[in-house]
């Protein structure tokens, strides 16, 4: 005998488990570590290719990461809480450019004048140290103000409702044990 109920990782319902931010905190720093890739580089073709000051070289450096990581966290890190569409995606990207980008360059900025500057510390090693800083705040803006559906936008007058991630859970009573509805089993039952 199975009795199964549904659990929901709704971003305008009821909070959601520490385990789901930290899933998304992970997918936040592989997209992040993709971006790095990409800043670094700009920055390095920028600097070394194209002979800017380290500042120019950082400021545009950042901004195409900025742009490649908001690409990305739109379709993987918060693809369910966002439907992409050009009108909502673009008013998404300036939110994402206007706080993480701003975030990002004005602490990297500042923290490579700081460390190249008066530091002396290598152009490369001082940006990989202020992207770091600069990421929980960036994941932070993220998570509570970038990408969140408007709750205005799902009222009671509404017919549409905000995309949902559920997974269904049934408990077999016989087997004492949980089942996905994949059929994958939870521990704490036997075969």
């Amino acid at each position: 005998m199975k009795s199964g109920i549904t659990l929901t990782n709704d971003p305008i319902g009821p909070p959601r488990s520490w385990r789901n931010t930290a899933v998304r905190w992970l997918k936040f720093n592989a997209v992040g570590a993709l971006g790095i890739a990409v800043q670094l580089a700009t920055l390095l073709s920028l600097k070394s290719g194209l002979h800017l000051s380290y500042l120019a070289a950082t400021a545009l450096a950042v901004e195409a990461a900025v742009i490649h990581n908001f690409l990305w966290h739109e379709r993987y890190t918060w693809t369910d809480r966002v439907r992409p569409s050009w009108p909502s995606s673009l008013l998404r990207l300036f939110r994402f450019n206007l706080t993480t980008g701003a975030v990002s360059i004005a602490g990297n900025l500042a923290l490579m004048k700081i460390m190249v500057g008066l530091g002396h510390l290598h152009f490369l090693i001082a940006n990989g140290i202020a992207i770091a800083v600069c990421s929980l705040a960036n994941f932070l803006v993220s998570e509570q103000w970038v990408f969140v559906l408007p709750a205005s936008k799902f009222g009671s007058d509404k017919k549409e409702s905000p995309p949902r991630n559920t997974e269904r859970l049934a408990f077999d009573k016989e087997a004492k044990c949980a089942t996905i509805a994949s059929g994958t089993r939870l521990p704490g039952g036997s075969k």
